[in-house]
């Protein structure tokens, strides 16, 4: 017995009458005589698409673009092409102009074996052409619609023919569903995906046709071997079917079904929340307890597509980088359920910054002072001092927070907490000083040092837990050098406690377990302009030495820009606010004469941080912004782009 022999009573057996369009048959000869696997009329133009444009220039101003890329566009012929590229034989119905864009559509068609014998060459219009200025956020579109204004229904030829089908009774279940998806608004995610989807069966439901007869490639209909069963509808029953709920006792069925989480492109969810849903209504069985729409994937502000010829291959990307880098990129840096944007240089800034920098850094210098001041002996301290009950709070609070995340399938929200959580440990290295502490003879320091081994090592511990999904490669061997073993077995459950590490656990100090990589460019360099001989004279005398301990109380940063304005009254003073990561600061710098203000405008710029604050003009400066001058009153702000805001300046 198979599930489709239960499916028999939802289905209506009809012929359906309605109009087709079949522009792909002999005239005259009917539908057995078929002359291509598919027709397709409706539009076709030119994709210009800029990628990386934040900004359109000023009138009068002229702006560089690095990329510039020319392809095929319009939905039905990028369809089109899609269709030749699997293999079918498809012709395309639209027109051009007899110009060079019209000539590039015609060679790609060609190419892609689309039959361009119905495309029409006007002599009148020119080619429709958009242009596409697109960044990691967002997309702008100037379109010219040319030969794409004539497209109309009234240019196909029209031959209405039948075709028996089984249909499903959608219509009868729309109240039903409809009280479903009320008592349930979590089933459908995104928010947006679930009003989307219920606009749509507020506007009526079709009967739905499951079956055809004008082929023979397919499952067949068991109670009707001459038709072949729609290809969603066999699909979609394939999550039960799969489970073999009529074999034995069906203990796959009872152990998996309902499926907690359907995870679905966004181009499926009608499939999923609408006539899977219904299907299952029909037969009185549970339905799924939740189905997520994710996004595209974006490539330099562009959707990834075959057709456009721009999908990246994540087997050289894991080459080079290693999975896990690219598991955390993708996880950490898209919403799930929006388009995502990738671009290379972003990609290795981000796992640079994150995982070498941040995570790696942490663990290679716990693991480092633990051999050093304890012969790579753990020692378990309770919570000695304020600093202490800071960073335990945390992160039995970051467990929680990663939790409520992942389970509201917000996974980038979880990783942020975490990585939150990693920043605070290394600023804890810094507030703690064990250099300092190591040194001292004093009972209390060396209990100090003591505790702030353990929270450390302790607080990697739970780290570890947490990333384990999200960096499979990486996360055992942290716990590894903790000199911790069954990391298989350790579950979120053990997170959420601290203090486990035990007393006597010895480390194992290993290799960097993220390597720092090269920022690849995205333009060619241009070749540098020998710099011409100058004047050393001016240059000022250094100043006396100080001492390491003297550089140590400077508390240096990563700054982004938030906002920048001139002060009124002041001829040199400029205004920022900037994110240190922890929170926003305010800061006055007398560097108006030599920046425009949104000039400045997200820029990452090195902050003294630690600067007693100053009044100017009225206004409250904390810290300064470091800056270059040279001795004929030339000046440029420091800045570093591959770090994130609150990184430590060494």
């Amino acid at each position: 017995m198979s599930v489709m022999n239960e499916v028999h009573d939802i289905m209506n057996k009809t012929c359906c009458g309605s109009d087709r369009k079949s522009g792909h048959t002999r005239e005259g000869e009917g539908m057995n005589a078929k002359k291509w696997d598919v027709y397709v009329y409706g539009d076709v133009n030119i994709d210009i698409v800029i990628p990386g444009v934040e900004k359109f220039p000023e009138p009068g101003q002229e702006d560089e673009v690095s990329v510039m890329e020319t392809f095929v566009g319009g939905g039905a012929a990028l369809f089109t092409l899609g269709v030749g590229k699997l293999g079918l034989h498809p012709v395309f119905q639209g027109e051009v102009g007899d110009d060079c864009y019209g000539e590039l559509i015609r060679n790609k068609f060609r190419e892609s074996h689309v039959d361009d014998s119905l495309l029409v060459i006007s002599k009148e219009l020119k080619t429709g052409i958009s242009l596409s200025f697109t960044n990691e956020k967002d997309r702008s579109f100037l379109t010219y619609r040319g030969t794409n204004e004539k497209i109309s229904i009234v240019n196909v030829d029209v031959e209405k023919v039948k075709e028996e089908s089984y249909f499903f009774k959608l219509g009868k279940y729309t109240d039903q569903w409809l009280k479903f998806i009320e008592e349930n608004p979590d089933f459908i995610q995104p928010e947006s995906r679930r009003n989307e989807m219920i606009q749509f069966v507020k506007q009526g439901l079709e009967d739905l046709a499951v079956s055809r007869t004008s082929f023979d490639w397919g499952i067949k209909v068991p109670f009707d071997p001459k038709h072949v069963v729609y290809v969603w509808f066999d699909a979609l029953v394939n999550y039960i079917s799969a489970l073999s709920p009529f074999d034995g006792d069906g203990e796959l069925y009872k152990k998996y079904w309902p499926a907690d989480l359907h995870l679905v492109g966004k181009e499926i969810v009608r499939f999923h929340t609408i006539i899977w849903p219904m299907m299952l209504m029909s037969l009185e069985l549970p339905l799924p307890k939740k189905v997520f729409g994710h996004g595209w994937m974006i490539v330099d502000g562009t959707k990834m597509s075959k057709s456009l010829g721009n999908v990246i291959d994540p087997i050289p990307l894991i080459d080079t980088y290693g999975a896990d880098s690219l598991r955390y990129y993708l996880l950490s840096e898209i919403t799930l359920g929006n388009d995502g944007n990738f671009t290379l240089p972003n990609f290795v800034t981000k796992i640079n910054a994150d995982l070498s920098n941040d995570l790696g850094n942490l663990l290679n210098r716990t693991i480092a002072m633990i051999e050093k001041y304890h012969d790579g002996v753990i020692t378990k301290c309770d919570d000695m001092d304020d600093l202490d009950r800071d960073v335990s709070t945390l992160a039995v609070q970051t467990v929680k927070e990663f939790e409520a995340a992942m389970e509201n399938m917000e996974l980038n929200k979880g990783i942020k907490a975490v990585w939150a959580l990693i920043g605070r440990m290394n600023k804890y290295i810094d507030e703690t000083m064990p250099w300092v502490l190591a040194k001292s003879e004093d009972a209390n320091d060396k209990a100090r040092l003591q505790s702030a081994m353990y929270h450390l090592a302790e607080a990697l511990r739970i780290i570890a837990i947490l990333v384990s999904p999200v960096i499979p490669v990486g996360a055992p061997k942290i716990w590894d050098q903790l000199g911790l073993a069954g990391f298989g077995d350790a579950t979120l459950e053990d997170a959420k406690t601290w203090g486990v590490l035990p007393t006597g656990t010895k480390v194992v100090k290993g290799e960097p377990i993220y390597p720092r990589f090269e920022i690849p460019e995205m333009v060619e360099a241009t070749p540098v302009q020998a710099e011409e001989a100058v004047d050393t004279s001016n240059i000022p005398p250094l100043k006396e030495n100080i001492t390491y301990d003297d550089f140590e109380k400077l508390d240096l940063r990563v700054a982004k820009v938030v906002s920048c304005e001139k002060v009124p009254k002041s001829k040199k003073l400029l205004k920022f606010v900037l994110d240190i990561g922890i929170e926003e600061r305010t800061v006055l710098s007398g560097i108006s004469q030599y920046y425009e203000p949104e000039a400045m405008v997200g820029k990452k710029v090195i902050y003294l941080s630690n600067l007693a604050p100053k009044k100017m003009m009225g206004i409250e400066s904390y810290g300064m912004i470091l800056s270059a001058s040279d001795w004929e009153e030339h000046l440029e702000v420091t800045n570093i782009e591959s770090l994130p805001a609150g990184s430590v300046v060494k």
